[in-house]
């Protein structure tokens, strides 16, 4: 029995290059040829002509950093305060009671910032520098020495960076990894210098442990994991 024009159309490439026998197969392999040609540069159409994102994550990433060094204060109870030291005589003098006490205010802004740098085997040249740009960044932004921990599953460096020459410092840098990745040492190794903060530049792949009695802020950049706990930023 005949097959239908339907029925040819619904047999299998492979199939009707066979029954076409020689000339139809290199009619097909031209196709293919053509096709595969056509691939990568169909992507790149569909690629242009997505929009783009512009998300000020960089902005987003600095602003959670300067929350976590805001300034706060502190009373001091065991001191008075300079105002009601000068104000205390008179008051007594003049009223002949006490002036109610004042206590010492202490302005207090952290001082304190570690910053961890992921350089475990997922941790390519680009991104390295991508993080690299950003502790410079943020040297400058906050205005501040910043202790630098290096390492993936176990602690390699501990560097402090002057954040008036943060730049140069970390290009003299030789970093050290390649491993597997343990966030736990290095989070152990940060709680010795009590920080205001820690922010931890990682792919989020790796152990991460308990939460330590300071802030940690996650710093991703491309595909990256999903952080247990602590504050999750996803650099543009």
């Amino acid at each position: 029995m005949e097959k239908s024009d339907a029925d040819k159309r619904c047999e299998p490439i492979a199939t009707q290059i066979s029954a076409g026998g020689d000339e139809e197969k290199r009619n097909w392999q031209q196709r293919l040829s053509l096709l595969r040609g056509s691939v990568p540069e169909l992507l790149e159409r569909l690629a242009a002509e997505l929009p783009r994102v512009e998300t000020p994550w960089e902005q987003i990433f600095r602003s959670v950093v300067q929350t976590a060094f805001q300034e706060a204060t502190q009373k001091n109870y065991s001191r008075p305060s300079r105002r009601w030291l000068a104000l205390e005589k008179d008051y007594r003098a003049q009223t002949g009671i006490d002036l109610p006490f004042s206590p010492d205010a202490i302005k207090k802004r952290g001082t304190r910032l570690a910053v961890a740098l992921d350089t475990s085997g997922s941790i390519d040249g680009e991104l390295l520098g991508r993080f690299l740009a950003e502790i410079a960044a943020m040297c400058h932004f906050n205005q501040r020495n910043l202790v630098l921990l290096i390492g993936d599953a176990a602690v390699h460096q501990i560097i402090e960076i002057d954040w008036c020459d943060a730049s140069e410092e970390l290009s003299r840098i030789k970093y050290t990894g390649g491993g597997g990745t343990d966030f736990r040492p290095i989070i152990a190794a940060a709680a010795e210098f009590s920080p205001d903060a820690l922010v931890y530049l990682t792919d989020l792949y790796g152990e991460t442990g308990d939460e330590p009695d300071f802030p940690v802020i996650w710093a991703t950049h491309g595909i990256a994991g999903k952080a247990p706990w602590g504050e999750q930023i996803k650099l543009k």
